[in-house]
């Protein structure tokens, strides 16, 4: 639940950052607005990967793992996938 609450977040900021992005007239502002629509869509497209198909919610509930180990495990196949995201 609380990967889905942070792919909600994102959504949120994405589109918070659209309608900045209209509101603002000068291009060097632009075009770093437009990098962080870009760095919150690759974040919010890995969030939805690790909730759709590395650990669907019912996979989840059945792990006996405590929250701590669940975490190290997703950053452990987040990086040995290659892909890096900003913090």
């Amino acid at each position: 639940m609380a990967l889905r609450r942070l792919e909600i977040d994102e959504g949120r900021d994405i589109a918070r950052y659209g309608k900045q992005l209209e509101e603002l007239g000068d291009q060097p502002s632009v075009e770093i607005l437009h990098q962080v629509i870009h760095d919150e869509k690759q974040h919010y497209h890995e969030l939805g990967d690790l909730i759709r198909n590395h650990y669907p919610a019912s996979a989840v509930a059945e792990m006996k793992a405590d929250p701590k180990s669940v975490i190290a495990e997703l950053l452990a196949k987040r990086s040995d996938s290659g892909k890096q995201a900003a913090g």
